[in-house]
């Protein structure tokens, strides 16, 4: 093989011998070609191992593999969003990890997580998030936005012994009114079971 090196391959190289080509997995780029200089000498038995190994395990090209996964999954993918504009399929993700658990997401969804990272809320939230597992784990059984808000209203009640804003909360988590209120009454009842289990123990959350 001629000084496959000259052109350079950021990912391992794939020997095609059906096509007599070698590709780069990384970028599908064809590097070099398989040179045959004339007929192998080998003993008959070798000739046969390898026919009954090549007939039991066939080779395949890994890279064309690899494509073809990652196409079924992505029309899995657009099948799954097709018809709801309001959703939206992190692809990036998805073809890396090959699972739908947190690569699709909604329009709103995206829109509050950007506004907790902006905020700098994540790590506080995901400490209250804990608390509240402590005392009532099922209320953390809500969509990702609603679970971030319930803990941001908690947060409220235990820094200062009052709601947030709801406009405000309303905003920054992308939910209707209906469900801060429905969070509020949650959040309340929350936050009196944790002061009765730390009733002898601050609470300290930030």
């Amino acid at each position: 093989m001629d000084n496959y090196h000259s052109q350079p391959c950021s990912g391992y190289l794939v020997w095609d011998y059906e096509r007599g080509e070698v590709i780069c997995s990384s970028t599908g780029e064809v590097v070099d070609r398989i040179y045959d200089y004339g007929p192998t000498i080998m003993k008959p038995e070798t000739r046969e191992r390898l026919e009954l190994e090549l007939r039991s395990k066939p080779k395949r090209n890994h890279l064309e593999l690899r494509y073809s996964r990652d196409y079924r999954v992505y029309l899995e993918a657009e099948k799954r969003v097709r018809g709801k504009p309001w959703l939206v399929v992190d692809y990036d993700k998805l073809l890396k990890t090959r699972r739908f658990v947190k690569t699709i997401s909604s329009h709103n969804t995206i829109r509050a997580l950007d506004n907790i990272r902006r905020l700098g809320l994540e790590r506080d939230l995901k400490k209250v998030m804990e608390l509240i597992e402590t005392v009532e784990p099922s209320a953390l059984s809500r969509t990702e936005r609603a679970r971030n808000a319930l803990a941001y209203i908690v947060m409220s009640f235990l820094d200062k012994h009052r709601p947030p804003d709801p406009l405000e909360t309303v905003e920054i988590f992308q939910i209707s009114n209906t469900t801060y209120k429905r969070l509020e009454r949650v959040a309340k009842r929350i936050y009196y079971k944790l002061v009765q289990k730390t009733i002898q123990k601050p609470i300290i959350v930030r």
